[in-house]
C-alpha cells in the first residue's frame, strides 16, 4: 500500500521578497502535524503573471516592485488588470 502524502497544498499563493530587489511567488503547504512550509519560485517562473495582482501580499509590495511585476507581465504579452 503506498504511503499517503502528509502535506496539503494551500490554495492561496503569496508574494514576498526572498532577497533585496527580488520578488518571489510562494505556495503554502501544510503538514498533518501542523508544520507549514513555503515553496518559493522566481517571478519569471509564474505561469500566469496577469493573476499576480490578485495574490496575497501584492498590496504589501512597493510601487517599484509592482512596476516590476507589470513590466514582466507585459513582456509576456499578458495584460495586468
Amino acid at each position: 500500500m503506498p504511503a499517503l502524502n502528509p502535506w496539503t497544498r494551500h490554495a492561496t499563493p503569496i508574494l514576498g521578497r526572498a532577497t533585496a530587489s527580488e520578488i518571489r511567488v510562494g505556495v503554502i503547504f501544510q503538514h498533518v502535524k501542523g508544520y507549514i512550509a513555503l515553496d518559493w519560485h522566481h517571478l519569471t517562473c509564474c505561469a500566469s503573471p496577469h493573476l499576480l495582482p490578485s495574490v496575497d501580499g501584492y498590496e504589501l509590495l512597493t510601487e517599484c516592485e509592482k512596476d516590476a511585476i507589470e513590466t514582466y507581465a507585459k513582456s509576456t504579452n499578458v495584460v495586468v488588470a
